[in-house]
């Protein structure tokens, strides 16, 4: 009893001190399941906007919530808070999944994300210089955070073991939605109350100090620090690699670049205080000599990034990576470089650079790569002679393969990111513009005179899609049929009649001849299925009743090769030939 009254009293002070985070919880946990509810299309779109909006505000209200508390503005605070909430609701967060959103849309909501994050970590101390307390405090967000976590991880997967038992023991059938409801309200409420409970008398409590945890100090002194040790090792030899053979790094590389500043710069916070000891230590040196061996991977980053950046042009990836390297290297430079430098710089530095990447004019993500990518098809077009006067684009004109694809690649880039508008200056004909539009690869076929410039004899091809109408098949005069024979992904398939063995197989030369092998009375037998000899027969009737047939989709009868094959007679049809 005592404990339930203890869990009341905590249960107040959280509401006292956190309401906005916790009404941002409730209000994202109610829409969740409304969105599953609802059947209204309308409907559901406000709710899913509404969640993902109240899942954002869970980590700026607390930010804006330990703010207010240092500064005492909290009302202040947190009415910025639902403006900012509100802005996004309308402005930045579309209806529908995110399965629906573009890449604009999905890097304002992560990018977001982090930053309300990284506002969290600092928003108690803007304008103040104690790095010791700076630390204790994030400190403790960081172990509530981990706790919270492990506490509703077991939380979930116990109630849900829980459900599944009830289900199959009692043979009860139950609603999938037994299953979703309570892991939602558990992962998103029942975190967040869990979060706060740990944090429930407010910013005194999470600027308390506390001991140096020891599970901290050995997971960092012996498993995080040797790690990295072994990482920068494997990576310089990467680089005197790459010098020694005189060739551009692989654009893989910036990933482990990155992760090894990224967990190199969590290594050094978590170890702040016992880089400070009198007595030097190992932490003290890998601290000091971090941000030195920083530098030359860096240099190698920024190699390949540029490298790419000017072959292809920007792409979100290239411009986030370009600019934390530059980040990474301001902060190299600042800690190298200043004595007294205070590790409030790396959030605060860091919510600087999302901040403009986000929200700067001109030189923000999205109008940077837009920018950048409409460059790349003009210069794709120009270079390639594939423009008339009237800056429409020339499908006529000969053109190589991969020119093609990257024409296709880049437009459709920047379809993707809502430039319809800017795209059909390109196009003469609006009714083509919308097929363009719809399809994914329709400009890609509307090229007619495509040379393939593979390591193959260079030849000209010419696209069109003929499908059969048939829906059902006559199959009176047969005695076996074999559906789906041999989809696009597999290359051979044995098919076993009585005590005949077939072997189904694509001849590996040239996908267009596949291949049939009969294994009967110990003899083998093969008949070949030339699949470009039946298109070719298909032509002339095709072009006679369609005219040109290149680009068409058309329809014929029935599509199929026949052959014999020992004392059987063997029918492929094929539904579709593209």
């Amino acid at each position: 009893m005592n404990k339930l009254k203890e869990l009341i009293q905590n249960s107040k002070e959280v509401i006292k001190n956190f309401p906005f985070v916790l009404l941002s919880s409730f209000v994202a946990t109610i829409s969740l399941i409304a969105f599953n509810e609802l059947d209204s299309i309308p409907h559901q779109d406000f709710c899913i906007r509404l969640a993902y909006v109240a899942l954002l505000g869970n980590s700026l209200f607390f930010g804006l919530t330990v703010y207010g508390a240092r500064y005492g503005k909290p009302l202040l605070s947190n009415s910025l808070g639902v403006l900012i909430l509100v802005y996004y609701f309308y402005f930045l967060i579309p209806a529908g999944p995110p399965s629906d959103w573009t890449s604009l849309h999905s890097i304002n909501f992560f990018v977001s994300a982090i930053l309300f994050h990284l506002f969290s970590a600092f928003a108690p101390f803007i304008g103040k210089h104690d790095s010791a307390t700076f630390w204790q405090y994030n400190k403790n967000l960081f172990l509530r955070l981990l706790r919270t976590k492990i506490f509703s991880g077991v939380l979930v997967f116990g109630i849900m073991l829980s459900i599944f038992s009830i289900d199959q023991l009692f043979l009860t059938e139950l609603d999938k939605r037994f299953y979703m409801y309570p892991s939602i309200v558990l992962s998103v409420i029942g975190s967040s109350f869990i979060f706060l409970l740990f944090s429930r008398k407010g910013l005194p409590q999470l600027l308390e100090k506390t001991s140096y945890p020891n599970f901290l100090k050995f997971f960092s002194q012996y498993i995080l620090i040797p790690l990295l040790l072994i990482y920068v090792i494997i990576l310089d030899i990467y680089g005197i690699k790459i010098l020694l053979l005189q060739e551009l790094p692989k654009g893989f590389v910036s990933l482990p670049i990155m992760a090894y500043c990224v967990i190199g710069i969590l290594a050094i916070l978590l170890t702040y205080p016992l880089q400070n000891k009198e007595k030097k230590n190992w932490i003290s040196y890998f601290s000091k000599w971090f941000y030195i061996l920083a530098l030359p991977l860096l240099a190698l980053l920024f190699t390949g990034i540029i490298t790419r950046i000017l072959d292809y042009g920007f792409t979100e990836n290239r411009y986030f990576i370009l600019v934390l390297g530059l980040w990474m290297t301001f902060i190299s430079f600042y800690y190298i470089f200043l004595r007294n430098a205070s590790i409030r710089m790396i959030p605060m530095s860091l919510f600087l650079v999302g901040l403009i990447s986000l929200a700067a004019p001109y030189y923000n993500v999205f109008s940077t790569t837009n920018r950048s990518q409409f460059n790349q098809l003009n210069e794709l077009l120009k270079n390639n002679d594939l423009l008339l006067e009237n800056n429409t684009i020339a499908f006529d004109r000969p053109v190589k393969n991969d020119v093609v694809n990257r024409i296709n690649e880049t437009f459709h880039f920047l379809k993707n990111r809502s430039e319809k508008s800017k795209l059909e200056k390109y196009f003469n004909n609006q009714e083509k513009a919308d097929k363009i539009f719809k399809e994914q690869n329709y400009l890609r076929n509307e090229f007619t005179n495509v040379i393939n410039n593979s390591n193959h004899v260079s030849t000209k091809y010419t696209y069109c899609d003929i499908y059969s109408p048939t829906k059902v098949l006559n199959i009176s005069e047969w005695e076996y049929i074999f559906p789906d024979i041999l989809r696009s992904h597999e290359d051979e398939k044995e098919m076993i009649i009585e005590r005949d063995t077939f072997l189904y197989t694509r001849k590996h030369d040239c996908k267009l001849v596949q291949q049939i092998k009969l294994k009967e009375a110990g003899e083998e037998e093969w008949l070949s299925l030339n699949i470009s000899e039946l298109l070719d027969n298909l032509k002339d009737t095709l072009n006679a009743t369609y005219g040109n047939l290149n680009k068409k989709k058309t329809h014929h009868e029935e599509l199929f090769i026949q052959g014999s094959l020992g004392s059987y007679t063997i029918k492929v049809v094929f539904f579709r030939l593209k």
